[in-house]
């Protein structure tokens, strides 16, 4: 029986090209730290905490232990200094990159509909950013009104997607099986993959991405307005 439905976000509920929209963000956040980090450095040092983030495999480091241990690995630029100066940015910047998204007008009425239908919502987005920049996102998505059992981020998660330990570690701290969650993403790689581990899943392509992955065939495939038919069935179905 599915009790939990794990949703994407961008591209998902979030109508977001995601390259197009990094562009704006890195330019942004490199003109937040130019005073304090040369932008060649301060890239540099960005790309790479964040590939480690998803390389990480130690179950003892959250995603920003990671990333705060690779970019302060020298003591010439200190925590102290210039996480203060990253707070700030999302806190008081990162909202003006709403322009370069736009919301799903079907999102809202179809989370509702979960709702009534009794599912459990989570927010499984790849916890790359910290919470300040997802509660944006949902914010942007028009969906931050509404409860979630979890919303992944770098500060409360130890994986990245595609690693599997990512979805063990979601229905671990949800306490569902594989068989009780369905997992809805636009992403042929990162988010199918949820299927190795007998969770359901929905491929929405509205806006498909890594298109060519290898990933199993998802269970379902449609439109995001789709999804909520697909959940009326399973409930049907259910009895």
């Amino acid at each position: 029986m599915i009790r939990t439905l794990l949703f994407d976000l961008d591209g998902t509920l979030l109508h977001v090209d995601m390259d197009f929209f990094l562009q704006h963000y890195f330019k942004a956040l490199t003109a937040a730290l130019a005073p304090y980090m040369p932008p060649e450095l301060f890239m540099k040092k960005l790309w790479d905490s964040t590939e480690a983030m998803i390389q990480n495999t130690d179950p003892e480091k959250t995603n920003k232990n990671v990333f705060m241990e690779n970019f302060f690995d020298t003591q010439e630029y200190r925590t102290e200094e210039l996480f203060p100066v990253f707070d700030r940015f999302y806190r008081e910047e990162y909202g003006h990159l709403q322009k370069y998204t736009k919301k799903k007008p079907e999102a809202l009425p179809l989370l509702r509909r979960a709702r009534e239908l009794n599912f459990e919502l989570v927010i499984a987005t790849n916890p790359v950013f910290p919470e300040a920049a997802v509660r944006h996102r949902l914010a942007w998505a028009g969906i931050d009104s509404l409860e979630y059992l979890l919303v992944t981020t770098y500060e409360n998660m130890h994986y990245c997607k595609p690693n599997l330990h990512y979805y063990r570690e979601i229905l671990a701290k949800i306490g569902r099986g594989p068989k009780e969650c369905l997992m809805v993403g636009n992403d042929v790689h990162d988010d199918m993959v949820a299927g190795r581990l007998g969770i359901g899943t929905f491929l929405v392509d509205d806006f498909l991405v890594n298109h060519r992955s290898k990933e199993p065939r998802a269970d379902w495939q449609g439109s995001l307005a789709e999804v909520g038919a697909q959940l009326e069935k399973i409930r049907e179905e259910e009895g």
